[in-house]
């Protein structure tokens, strides 16, 4: 068996920079490879569609690298890139019960990337499948065009495109191929449109407006503040009752879990830091070290300010010494001064209890929105806690199981 691997690729950026969604693909489409062994044939398509001077195929060459990568430049669309992808191939003469291909895109454009390559090719008689890569789509929106759009943005935009347009892209010619495409039909699309709902369901980054009062409202807009919740830790998943998690300064600061370490490494595919004016997360170990491994996978470690607002009950660590950072597993840099340097002060009106109150709660929320205020920074990433992301967004049933985190809008 033949297998070929073709990567799909992604429009630029307007400067010519490569988006995080490309280079997700790519790192896949590496696994992939190794995983198939030698004789595995690869494909890059693409051509210079953001019309920067370098085409998507020339792009994931170079990041690839790998000898032998096969370039398909011509295509605009996902239709073409089936199209050149086969001209391809034919021309290999490889027997047609031997080739075996494997898609490879982000998993927002999957479900369509699979539907126009089996629709494009289906008289071929080949073998073909996808493995999808991260999304990398932004938070926050920082580019003009259709990298600018967040993973929820992005899906909707393919639900609508699957529903609405498919069918007149299809009843055309392919551009500049001049052959047309089967239409697909109505269990198909339905077919792909669930896979997309069944993403959007699962959307680890949600977008919400801030509906509540803000004593500086006017400094707020204009904002993006992300919320991010902590992974698991021993404090979640202990059976000991709230008494006895507040009397165990082990649970009370607990690190991750091995479930909450590989959370927080997915959540490394979801934010990319440099989208960031400002990064800023809890006192607590388990949002340090959250924090932490979604910082490891990116370039250079901006700056982290520890705000002790942002954390959870905020007496239940203070018999914990703060400036012993090499104590917490996390992969980035923090000095003993920054540990403490940027903290906030804060103190709850009843040191005793493991609970706030709801008074304490209004408060510490109100103090947040104003330090958020008084920032000059625009985008901000916060690593934190549930209980203040339910109060910012309008209570818990606004964060679901699935949700890690919320882009916050004013």
């Amino acid at each position: 068996m033949q297998e070929i691997v073709i990567v799909l690729g992604q429009s630029l950026h307007e400067d010519g920079t490569v988006p995080t969604s490309l280079k997700f693909r790519v790192k896949v489409a590496r696994e992939v490879v190794q995983h198939k062994g030698a004789g595995c044939i690869v494909i890059a398509t693409g051509s210079d569609v953001a019309k920067v001077g370098i085409t998507e195929a020339e792009v994931m060459h170079g990041l690839l690298e790998m000898h032998g990568v096969v370039k398909e430049e011509q295509s605009r669309t996902t239709l073409e890139n089936a199209y050149y992808c086969g001209s391809i191939i034919d021309e290999m003469g490889i027997p047609a019960k031997n080739v075996s291909i494997t898609v490879i895109t982000s998993d927002f454009h999957l479900p369509r990337s699979l539907l126009g390559f089996r629709k494009v090719l289906e008289n071929r008689g080949w073998a073909i499948n996808g493995i999808p890569a991260p999304s990398g789509c932004p938070v926050v929106p920082s580019k003009t065009g259709i990298n600018s759009l967040t993973y929820e943005q992005r899906l909707k935009y393919e639900i609508n495109t699957v529903k609405n347009r498919l069918p007149k892209q299809y009843s055309h010619h392919v551009k500049r191929g001049e052959v047309k495409v089967p239409v697909p039909s109505a269990r198909e699309i339905d077919q792909a449109v669930r896979s997309l709902y069944a993403l959007l369901d699962g959307c680890q980054v949600v977008e919400r407006k801030f509906e509540g009062d803000a004593p500086n409202r006017k400094s707020l807009q204009g904002k993006n503040i992300v919320l991010v919740r902590h992974a698991e830790s021993r404090y979640q998943t202990d059976k000991k009752d709230k008494e006895q998690k507040w009397c165990d300064t082990g649970l009370r600061d607990a690190l991750l879990t091995e479930k909450g370490v590989q959370q927080a490494k997915h959540l490394s595919t979801l934010i990319d830091p440099s989208y960031f004016d400002l990064v800023c997360t809890s006192p607590l170990r388990r949002a340090v070290e959250t924090c932490g491994h979604v910082l490891q996978s990116h370039g250079p470690q901006p700056e982290v300010n520890i705000v002790n607002i942002f954390g959870e009950i905020i007496n239940a660590w203070s018999d914990i010494p703060l400036d012993t950072p090499e104590e917490i597993p996390f992969p980035h840099r923090l000095s003993r001064s920054k540990w403490c340097q940027n903290a906030v002060p804060w103190a709850l009106t009843d040191s005793t209890s493991p609970v706030e109150s709801e008074a304490d709660v209004r408060s510490r929320v109100a103090a947040v929105l104003s330090w958020l205020g008084d920032r000059k920074e625009k985008n901000i990433l916060v690593f934190t806690h549930s209980k203040l992301m339910s109060r910012l967004v309008g209570g818990p049933k606004m964060i679901s199981k699935n949700c890690h985190g919320v882009l916050l809008t004013f």
